[in-house]
């Protein structure tokens, strides 16, 4: 049974207006994500919008389990890997104010950064660099990760002047690659990353809940993360903020994840041909197509689909937007219960659905 299909057998037939909702499907929304979250377990935070609208925003569960705080629109969540496009928004927007530019060597930036082949901006950009990713080294052990260490302890962690490949030729997901891209971006602004963060980003696009996450700071409104085994839910490990850094780092609510998108998308962070970048396949040098841009996975198998997902300990987030539809859904939960790929996709087949 096709998606379209399963959502109409569980939620009816009906139909989803493009702009305004209507009581009835407002409930029948309502029904097919409390046939999953509880309000007494850790949950989740949904946006359903346009490129210019909020459509339905659902807060369920608590933000804290064992306090019994419910998630609402102010809570932040660690969204892992989302933190990615908004790492590659920063760089292009620092390279069309001229202090960086997207074909520099890393070496540029990173003197100590040595490699047997030269790796460009763009390479860590679309993952293409050949760099070891540190999160799937064996030596990134369960104590190497709750400890805090240092920008170059971290870069002295992963780095070898050996490649796993020669640039540009390849594509292979690293949070490496990233993590360089954060180190290049404080060097070249003399800010720490939180600070450009907020320079380039939050005050452009009013998105005041976002921010990098700090474990030994005070966050208001901060979730707690939960894993689910089969004794339910339980705490998250604990895992040093010095590890996600510019690769999965990034606290964000779900409105605020949705203004930087929303600002993203209306050309107010960057100029068209750069949001282009961001939103297309990205050729490689060798001239292969890859399934991801400066920043977003994309999906041209059918309707075109940008999007990326995030994992970090007790967290999991989706954002994913339909250009042809204009449709986004963002997906934010404090849990490792459900899929939010599958929510995110269910309900952009959801608000697809004609009469």
């Amino acid at each position: 049974m096709n998606i379209r299909l399963m959502i109409l057998a569980l939620l009816g037939q009906f139909a989803f207006n493009s702009v305004l909702l209507s009581q009835e499907e407002l409930t029948q929304a309502n029904l097919y994500l409390d046939s999953l979250f509880k309000s007494k377990e850790p949950g989740g935070a949904i946006i359903v919008a346009t490129k210019d609208t909020i459509l339905y925003e659902k807060y369920s569960g608590l933000a804290n389990a064992e306090l019994g705080v419910p998630i609402n629109d102010n809570t932040l969540f660690r969204i892992g890997s989302v933190t990615k496009p908004i790492t590659a928004s920063i760089i292009l927007r620092l390279h069309e104010k001229g202090l960086l530019n997207l074909e520099d060597p890393i070496t540029k930036h990173l003197p100590m950064f040595i490699t047997e082949h030269p790796v460009r901006i763009v390479d860590l950009l679309t993952h293409s660099s050949g760099i070891k990713n540190y999160t799937t080294m064996d030596t990134w052990t369960d104590s190497f990760r709750k400890a805090d260490h240092s920008r170059s302890e971290m870069i002295d962690f992963f780095y070898d002047s050996t490649l796993e490949f020669e640039p540009g030729t390849m594509w292979r997901y690293n949070d490496s690659g990233y993590y360089l891209l954060g180190v290049i971006a404080e060097k070249v602004t003399q800010l720490p990353f939180n600070e450009v963060l907020k320079l380039e980003l939050s005050n452009s696009s009013k998105t005041g809940s976002m921010l990098m996450d700090a474990n030994h700071n005070i966050i208001l409104n901060r979730a707690s993360g939960y894993h689910f085994s089969k004794k339910g839910f339980i705490n998250a490990p604990y895992l040093s903020d010095s590890q996600a850094f510019s690769a999965g780092g990034v606290l964000a609510s779900a409105p605020a994840l949705y203004k930087w998108f929303n600002a993203l998308l209306n050309n107010r962070l960057l100029k068209e041909h750069n949001l282009s970048k961001m939103l297309s396949s990205y050729r490689l040098p060798g001239g292969r197509t890859i399934n991801y841009s400066l920043g977003f996975r994309i999906d041209e198998s059918t309707d075109k689909i940008v999007s990326h997902d995030g994992f970090i300990n007790g967290f999991l987030s989706d954002i994913r937007y339909s250009p042809d539809k204009n449709i986004v859904v963002i997906c934010l939960l404090n849990n490792m219960k459900h899929d939010p790929r599958k929510i995110t996709k269910d309900l952009i087949a959801l608000w697809s659905i004609k009469e």
